[in-house]
């Protein structure tokens, strides 16, 4: 149980000594470095040892489903409304940070040597949104094909299973192009706004089209 966390730590020692053999990092900024992730480590098992292993503490997946108006009659008076909530809450599943830090890693290492902070920062964040716009389409593609498996049985017709489904999914990529052009906006890049723009009309058409042919083919199969 040792090995993997002390192998780390000494791959992370080993790692910063190289820019000091190298001549780039002087001996006292090596022993600072050193310091802070021993201590970062130390600290991170005491934390980790104290803390609750309990299982049952964590959140399921389906808890991420928020449902703001539950109705009292929905045994009586069944609607589509709840598959919108199921296609958001699986992508906040996919998109945690434990999920997508891996996705992070791979993209700062992707970045050549020289990029400066703002734009390793930048770079990172226009990541982070494509990775969560196209997991609300492929959220979408699931839960379609799930839910016209369940609802087999019913006469649910296409337009009404289709809006139910994707309405919500268009909401949050809309919110979300939102505020990418808004922060695009108040930078000073060239363009940028009406590149955002440009982003934004064609990411809710891509939406649109991907719930429309998705609910159109799992109806069909089911």
């Amino acid at each position: 149980m040792a090995l993997a966390p002390v192998l780390q730590l000494v791959l992370l020692l080993l790692a910063i000594a190289v820019p000091v053999l190298a001549g780039s990092l002087s001996r006292a900024g090596a022993v600072t470095l050193w310091s802070v992730v021993s201590g970062a480590y130390v600290a991170g098992f005491v934390v980790g040892w104290l803390a609750p292993h309990d299982k049952t503490v964590r959140a399921p997946n389906f808890h991420y489903a928020a449902v703001r108006k539950p109705r009292a009659n929905w045994a009586q008076a069944p609607g589509l409304e709840p598959l919108s909530y199921w296609a958001v809450g699986q992508v906040r599943v996919s998109t945690k940070p434990k999920v997508t830090a891996s996705a992070m890693l791979f993209v700062l290492l992707a970045l050549p040597m020289g990029t400066g902070g703002e734009q390793a920062i930048a770079i990172a964040a226009g990541s982070w949104v494509v990775f969560y716009l196209i997991a609300l389409d492929v959220s979408a593609v699931r839960i379609a094909f799930r839910a016209a498996r369940w609802l087999a049985p019913t006469t649910v017709r296409y337009l009404p299973f289709t809006v139910a489904l994707g309405y919500r999914v268009v909401l949050a990529q809309l919110w979300t192009c939102g505020w990418v052009v808004f922060l695009g906006a108040a930078t000073t890049f060239h363009g940028a706004l009406r590149l955002g723009l440009t982003l934004t009309v064609g990411c809710l058409l891509s939406a649109c089209v991907t719930v429309a042919v998705a609910c159109w083919f799992a109806m069909r199969s089911r």
